[in-house]
């Protein structure tokens, strides 16, 4: 995986604060932040999907209604 340097600026309580949580994960500072920009990063995708897969489903409504399955399956067969 390509990976990039960039350069980051904190209080220093909170620098205090990523070290120690970094110690604690027996992580290093670069892979701790990783994988908590990663973890909240996920939450966003999860949601842009389900916004997603809601617009399909709300653009799909209605649009098989009151067919039966027998009756969509040869319309299907034109």
């Amino acid at each position: 995986m390509k990976t990039v340097k960039k350069k980051f600026i904190f209080e220093e309580s909170v620098a205090k604060h990523l070290e120690e949580l970094a110690k604690d994960e027996k992580k290093s500072i670069s892979l701790l932040l990783q994988d908590m920009i990663e973890k909240a990063y996920s939450k966003i995708d999860k949601k842009k999907k389900l916004e997603s897969a809601k617009k399909i489903i709300a653009s799909s409504n209605g649009y098989y209604e009151n067919l039966t399955i027998q009756e969509i399956k040869a319309n299907q067969n034109v």
